[in-house]
């Protein structure tokens, strides 16, 4: 493998550094590696984000199969352990996001990847709300009560599912489809009334994946106003070409 930079890449990489250095830049999902028990071992690392120039990151606190209380434990260790670190900055609001950026701490918000992390109990979004939780896939990968994953037979979004979505968008929660399955996915995109993001697909046109999305999705998604974030894991992107 050649290494080497070019003075192509090596233009394109100072261009690079300039955009994130003039921009609020947001990585909206730091996928850690949580399960339990959790502990705070990975933490330190984020400040990889502060050195890349990054100023908020929004990070998973569970995902699949995990437990409502195992998500809990998760989302308040994080918490105490940010809360503890002078470089970082627990972010609830825009105002928050904006302190973050002019005082030069890293600005943390919190994901969870599937429905599962409420059971069948839905005054529990509000609750993760009011701990900085800013968005939540309806499924990761296998069905649940609220609808489809994207590797499993998916019949759409359940009644549970309908009042999910509801509750998240009157407390300010963004639905995301991420993980979700295609008709699942169209379900959220046809009721919803805000915005809804895939968080971290990428194009099913360029490489046929079920996790990758198909362009009816990302248009929908378009239109309710949200945005599709690319990831960046090889296997939804294409072979790498040796470079």
């Amino acid at each position: 493998m050649n290494c080497k930079l070019t003075d192509q890449k090596r233009d394109a990489l100072d261009k690079a550094k300039s955009i994130i250095s003039n921009t609020l830049v947001w990585d909206n999902h730091g996928c850690m590696p949580v399960g339990a028990p959790f502990g705070t071992d990975f933490l330190p690392e984020l400040r990889r984000y502060r050195e890349a120039g990054v100023n908020i990151v929004s990070l998973n606190v569970g995902f699949g199969e995990m437990d409502v209380a195992d998500h809990f434990q998760t989302l308040a260790t994080i918490r105490r352990w940010v809360s503890m670190h002078d470089d970082y900055m627990l972010v609830s609001t825009s105002a928050d996001v904006y302190l973050a950026e002019q005082t030069g701490r890293l600005g943390v918000c919190f994901d969870i990847e599937g429905a599962n992390a409420i059971g069948d109990l839905l005054s529990l979004i509000s609750a993760y709300h009011s701990l900085g939780v800013r968005w939540m896939l309806l499924a990761y990968n296998l069905n649940n009560l609220a609808g489809g994953g994207c590797q499993d037979d998916d019949d759409g979004m359940t009644a549970f599912g309908h009042d999910v979505v509801r509750e998240m968008e009157r407390v300010g929660m963004v639905v995301c489809c991420s993980h979700t399955g295609y008709r699942t996915a169209r379900d959220v995109l046809k009721m919803a009334t805000k915005p809804v993001v895939f968080s971290h697909s990428n194009a099913h046109d360029i490489v046929a994946h079920p996790r990758n999305l198909p362009d009816d999705l990302v248009r929908e998604c378009a239109q309710t106003g949200g945005v599709v974030g690319v990831n960046g894991i090889g296997l939804f992107l294409g072979p790498a070409d040796g470079d």
